[in-house]
Parts: C-alpha cells; sequence; structure tokens
C-alpha cells in the first residue's frame, strides 16, 4: 500500500493513537528517501512538540550514495531513554526521551516504523516529479523486529 498522507493517518490510527491523531501519538521515520535526493536518507521523529507544520521537527540526514541502487541496513534501536537510527551499523542520529511527557515522547505505547520512499505531495513534489522514474518499485528484502529480554 503506497504511503500518502491519507494512508499515513489510517496507519496511525491502528497504531494505538493513545494520545491523539498526528502528530499527538507521533511517528517514527526509519527511513525516508526523496526521489528528487538520491543519495540522501533520512530518519525523522514527529510529536506534538515537534513536527513539520511547526517547521521544528527532529530529522537527521545521512548520505547513502547508492541508496536507489544497492540494498542497506536501516535499524533503529527503541529504548525506553532514546531512539537510535543507524545505516549499514553507523549511527547517524539519536533522539532522546528528556522526560517531559508525552508532547515530547510519545513512544512508550505499541507502535509502528514506517519506510518511506516519496514520490509525490507537499514535500516529495516540491521540485516537481520525473516521469520517466516510473515504473518504479521499493524492494526491501526483510524487516526484522527484536524485543529486549528484560
Amino acid at each position: 500500500m503506497p504511503s500518502t498522507p491519507s494512508t499515513r493517518r489510517q496507519l496511525n490510527s491502528h497504531a494505538g493513537s493513545v494520545y491523539g491523531k498526528w502528530p499527538l501519538s507521533g511517528e517514527i521515520d526509519l527511513m525516508e528517501n526523496v526521489g528528487w535526493e538520491p543519495g540522501v536518507v533520512r530518519a525523522s521523529i514527529h510529536t506534538a512538540r515537534n513536527h513539520r507544520r511547526r517547521g521544528n521537527h527532529n530529522r537527521r540526514v545521512s548520505g547513502v550514495k547508492d541508496a536507489h541502487t544497492a540494498f542497506h541496513v536501516y535499524a533503529c534501536d527503541w529504548t525506553p531513554d532514546r531512539v537510535e537510527f543507524f545505516v549499514d551499523d553507523r549511527k547517524f542520529y539519536t533522539y532522546k526521551n528528556e522526560g517531559r511527557g508525552a508532547e515530547q515522547w510519545p513512544f512508550d505505547q505499541d507502535f509502528h516504523l514506517i519506510l518511506n520512499v516519496a514520490v509525490g505531495g507537499a514535500w516529495a513534489a516540491r521540485r516537481g516529479i520525473d516521469d520517466s522514474a516510473f515504473p518504479c518499485a521499493m524492494e526491501v528484502a526483510f524487516v526484522k523486529v527484536f524485543q529486549r529480554r528484560g
């Protein structure tokens, strides 16, 4: 299912949105890639306090020159204290729980992670869409989720 703004709202509503609609219950983008920046991936955290509509969301960039042509391992280590993001075992972003409650840390509930290849919408279509790139596909070899003991 392609991720559109309406799809994202549906996903959030099924993710145990204890704190309310987006961005109140948060969003974790494990990997974001926009077509007009093929060698760049991002990790993003959206919360009630920090999100794109306020212009202050938490996002970090990592250069991955062959993101469109090779497989990579995107990982997230999510604990009660922090969320750390990695590309090919290289950490490039840490978001810390500052103990300020759900507006800053809504990630104490059941949740989902998003892999986002953005090709349209307000962000991804900002520089236009290259129709010659279609058809295309996002290939995912596997997704693994582990839970720590104790």
